[in-house]
């Protein structure tokens, strides 16, 4: 089955799922070979606005799936996609991230789900939800 939308996007994750020791590892094989990297200022930007993960939206009749990119999920501690079904998005919507940037946000079982496109996908992503998710 084809998508009916797929663009790269951003999803914000649980910031626990941020994976101390891997970071940690790059740290050490960088500065081994003279390049500085301190992981404290990866976690204390997750803190402040989150722990956005880069990938890929796929938005299908019946389901929603996001995918890290291989760079991203090397540094989470669960890098499998993240599929939700369409039948348990109750309602989506624009947000906000940092009073400026829009997001994609979708609610389903008591919690929220953020998506942040480039430009005009953030609106192709809420129409293709809305489509996809005929009760909302």
């Amino acid at each position: 089955m084809e998508p009916i939308f797929e663009a790269r996007c951003n999803c914000l994750y649980d910031s626990n799922n941020i994976s101390a020791e891997d970071l940690d590892r790059l740290a050490k094989t960088l500065n081994s070979v003279g390049v500085y990297f301190d992981p404290t200022v990866i976690v204390s930007s997750v803190e402040r606005v989150g722990n956005w993960v880069g990938g890929y939206v796929s938005v299908f009749e019946d389901r929603i799936v996001f995918s890290m990119n291989k760079l991203n999920a090397k540094f989470q501690v669960d890098g499998s996609d993240l599929v939700i079904p369409t039948s348990m998005v109750s309602n989506v919507s624009f947000g906000k991230m940092l009073f400026i940037v829009a997001t994609v946000d979708c609610d389903f079982m008591n919690a929220k789900l953020r998506f942040r496109c480039n430009g005009r996908n953030n609106m192709k992503l809420l129409s293709a939800i809305t489509r996809s998710s005929d009760h909302i």
